[in-house]
């Protein structure tokens, strides 16, 4: 817990922007306000800047498929960092990455991931692409507490795959979408315009090194990345991520709205604070590092440890987990 404390005990709070129901807070890391130092030409590639260029690709397991696995394969010189609730399209259905993993160099691993895309079992490519989406927060957040007691149950970091599909299927009935496949990707793309004015509302600053997100007016989750140019690639996913949570607000109102518990925008402090005291299990990483998973009573959520540093720490207010 001590590598994710000294992070989360030293980030600054700024200015946070709103749009209609979502308010974002930037996170700024204090000993390196400039970014200078932190650019993606480091030790690693993203997944998505790994798959768009052929460093890496993803795949079904084999012709018949496995709904919880893919594999990657990476042919680059340098590990390969992926997201927990990243979306791949393509291949028999579109998936999310059920955690974060740092993918070994010149390596193949397999990688669990969920179904986003209920009704397709068929080819439509041999390999994923990247989305430019995520797993929207709510069914998010709860997807992380069926890895956490997926993980204590002894088995693998799998997810709730009905959970996930009602709660895609619950999504697409609120914003009164049609999709023959049942697939996320469609919600996103029926609401692009508002979603993207959400993205436009929320850049990423200089040295900003993650955010804390509020729906309503109730906090409800924190991203946060081990280097400003990492942050700024993956803020404009999350923010779009939330945007589908905050746009049920907006279009159905108040009854909609996160429940009134947990905490609210002035105890921002007090949710920082529950994530430096949660007690979390470590267990290892797919791929290098370790995974560690918070208890669930207060923060809800993980962390991908590699060499001591947080690459990637995810928490939700437990309270707000449905």
């Amino acid at each position: 817990m001590t590598a994710i404390s000294d992070l989360i005990t030293r980030l600054v709070v700024g200015q946070s922007a709103r749009i209609g129901a979502l308010e974002v807070f930037p996170l700024f890391h204090p000993s390196d306000p400039s970014g200078n130092s932190t650019d993606l030409s480091t030790p690693y590639l993203l997944l998505a800047d790994a798959l768009s260029s052929g460093a890496a690709r993803v795949e079904e397991v084999s012709e018949g498929g496995s709904v919880p696995t893919l594999r990657l394969l990476n042919a680059s010189d340098l590990p390969v960092l992926g997201f927990d609730g990243e979306e791949l399209l393509g291949a028999k259905q579109n998936r999310i990455l059920t955690v974060s993993f740092l993918a070994p160099p010149q390596a193949a691993i397999m990688i669990p991931v969920a179904c986003v895309e209920q009704g397709r079992w068929r080819f439509t490519s041999r390999d994923f692409v990247s989305s430019r989406d995520m797993l929207f927060a709510k069914a998010r957040a709860a997807k992380a507490a069926s890895v956490r007691a997926s993980y204590r149950a002894g088995s693998c970091p799998d997810a709730d795959q009905g959970r996930i599909w009602s709660a895609i299927d619950d999504k697409l009935n609120r914003l009164r979408v049609s999709s023959e496949t049942l697939a996320m990707a469609e919600v996103f793309e029926n609401r692009a315009s508002r979603v993207e004015e959400y993205a436009a509302a929320v850049r990423p600053q200089e040295g900003q090194v993650g955010a804390v997100f509020a729906l309503n007016g109730r906090i409800f989750g924190l991203d946060v990345f081990e280097r400003p140019a990492v942050s700024a690639a993956l803020l404009p996913r999350l923010v779009r991520s939330y945007a589908l949570d905050a746009l049920e607000i907006e279009e159905l109102g108040e009854a909609q709205a996160p429940k009134a518990c947990g905490y609210g925008v002035d105890k921002l402090g007090d949710f920082l604070n529950a994530i430096v005291a949660a007690h979390v299990t470590a267990r290892p990483a797919i791929g290098w590092g370790e995974d560690l998973r918070f208890d669930g009573r207060d923060i809800e959520g993980g962390a991908l440890i590699h060499g001591q540093k947080p690459l990637h720490i995810s928490a939700f207010a437990a309270s707000e987990v449905v």
